[in-house]
């Protein structure tokens, strides 16, 4: 259930982003790729913390070490497309790139809030 669950934010949230994609085509290309990297930062974090959830459940401990390290990728991940759009404005708007990182979050806090009034 709760994979279907997932499934289906991440599925809201890559239609609006190639919505918006398309729509800012319009204007300028560069926003467009900002906002298609920043949409694939924001589910690969989301999907490298929910997969670290999950082996930390199941095996019933927490090792500092590992989660450190993933903790670090996770960060990467997000850090490496902003740093990417600063150094190549030319090529993607930082501001697609970070705005469309919360779409993801938007959509859960949305379908959450959702549920709890409906």
């Amino acid at each position: 259930m709760e994979k279907d669950r997932n499934q289906k934010y991440i599925i809201i949230s890559v239609i609006i982003a190639i919505i918006c994609a398309v729509v800012s085509l319009l204007i300028d290309c560069r926003i467009s790729v900002g906002i298609i990297i920043g949409m694939v930062a924001s589910i690969c974090n989301y999907m490298i913390l929910s997969s670290q959830m999950t082996m930390i459940l199941l095996s019933q401990r927490f090792q500092v070490f590992s989660y450190l390290i993933v903790y670090l990728i996770r960060y990467a991940v997000l850090f490496i497309p902003l740093l990417l759009a600063v150094l190549k404005p030319d090529r993607c708007n930082v501001w697609a790139v970070f705005g469309s990182m919360f779409i993801f979050k938007i959509v859960m806090y949305v379908q959450g809030f959702r549920k709890k009034v409906l």
